[in-house]
């Protein structure tokens, strides 16, 4: 962020996918002001993996086909849903050439017309999403078509987002995401264990459906990295998603994110950008351009991905087995995008149409202990950490604090 204006506000998560510890937070320098990685915000394309899980569930897969053109009508809404600069990959686009290029037509119609979108919100939570996706509907009220682009009432966290991909990262394992793993008296005694919330998060009866499930989504995100102009760490395989969302009805953006993984770790960058009074403004670097995932947020999660994995040994992700027909095999009959608007700059396709751009309420914490390979600011995310048992509190015989014990990194327990 060297060099950038002061305006951005950027915050990172890492969590690590065989343990659900957090390894980084980052959500700002001011340590009592707001704590961007609790912060809810619009995660743009970034949420699209949950349209697909939705699709798998369903039992179809990457091989499908939908009309990806831009400026398509939907019923039950006025605008038309457009796709970045205008971007197309034809009348019948495959799901994973829509995941590369983010074509937000396919998704759209895949929500509204293909698995629902309370499938999609229910393909969130699984993954681990917590937040609330309804805005002021109730619960049992099907979100809007804009979930299906994380625009709208779609407003999550960054420390949400890098979990609920760290469950894409543990073939479909959900685990509880945790600042602390234990805490000890001073003799060496345990006080609290962070509970053990392990879960298969898709499937709770097949393990290989959950794990195929997952492994489909992996599998649609790999060739993302490339698209947007991104490397993976090293010889590590990785997979992701960038995210964009519209600032109101301006050419300008108001977020945008990088959310990727390996094996070893799940990160998210969300950034935002606003006045000196709070006030949300549009999100540009220090040349006047619009940023997009692909930016300032992808070239961080780039560098901090560099930096964890440097010198760790490499992990695959497993052999791929598609769930409907293999993509792979139609692939050779994808119409090409006519006019490569898309190729040309790698934007994603963010999530226009009724999103407001807002979604800066809430989630204040002090900034502390510091993150792996980023500016070290993390903080408490707000009611993720688990809180010590009140009536069951040990009498410290030795007096003396408890020792608290911060998540290892990939291999460790906790």
């Amino acid at each position: 962020m060297k060099g950038e204006s002061k305006n951005i506000r950027p915050a990172l998560v890492a969590v690590n996918p065989k343990n659900g510890g957090v390894l980084a937070y980052y959500g700002g320098d001011n340590g009592v002001g707001l704590d961007w990685a609790a912060t809810k915000q619009e995660p743009g394309s970034s949420f699209k993996p949950f349209d697909l899980v939705a699709l798998l569930e369903k039992g179809e897969g990457l091989a499908k086909t939908y009309d990806g053109t831009s400026g398509r009508k939907f019923e039950g809404r006025d605008a038309e849903v457009r796709n970045s600069d205008g971007a197309s990959c034809g009348k019948d686009c495959t799901v994973a050439e829509a995941m590369k290029r983010s074509i937000n037509t396919v998704f759209y119609d895949m929500a509204v017309n293909t698995v629902t979108t309370k499938k999609v919100w229910d393909a969130a939570k699984q993954a681990g999403i917590t937040s609330d996706l309804n805005g002021k509907k109730p619960d049992t009220a099907a979100p809007d078509g804009n979930i299906a682009i994380g625009g709208g009432d779609t407003q999550v966290s960054t420390l949400e987002m890098a979990s609920a991909y760290a469950t894409f990262a543990a073939d479909g394992m959900y685990r509880a995401p945790h600042l602390v793993s234990q805490v000890l008296w001073p003799d060496g005694r345990i006080f609290w264990t962070s509970p053990d919330e392990e879960k298969p998060a898709f499937d709770a009866n097949d393990s290989e459906k959950n794990h195929q499930i997952a492994r489909n989504v992996t599998e649609s995100l790999k060739p993302v990295i490339e698209y947007s102009r991104l490397k993976c760490p090293g010889e590590q395989p990785c997979a992701g998603k960038t995210g964009t969302h519209q600032l109101g009805t301006t050419a300008d953006n108001a977020k945008a994110w990088m959310v990727g993984y390996t094996p070893q770790i799940s990160a998210a960058v969300s950034m935002g950008a606003e006045t000196p009074k709070g006030k949300q403004m549009p999100l540009k670097n220090s040349a006047g351009g619009i940023v997009y995932g692909s930016g300032l947020p992808g070239h961080i999660w780039q560098e901090f991905m560099e930096r964890y994995l440097d010198g760790k040994p490499i992990e695959d992700f497993g052999n791929f087995e598609p769930i409907g027909d293999d993509y792979r095999q139609v692939v050779e009959t994808q119409q090409p995008d006519p006019d490569k608007k898309d190729d040309k700059d790698r934007r994603d396709g963010r999530g226009d149409g009724d999103g407001n751009g807002n979604g800066n309420g809430g989630g204040n914490g002090g900034n502390g202990g510091g993150g792996t390979g980023d500016p070290g600011n993390g903080g408490d995310p707000g009611n993720t950490e688990p809180s010590l048992p009140g009536n069951t509190e040990p009498t410290d015989p030795g007096g003396g604090e408890p020792t608290i014990i911060f998540p290892p990194g990939p291999g460790g327990g906790g």
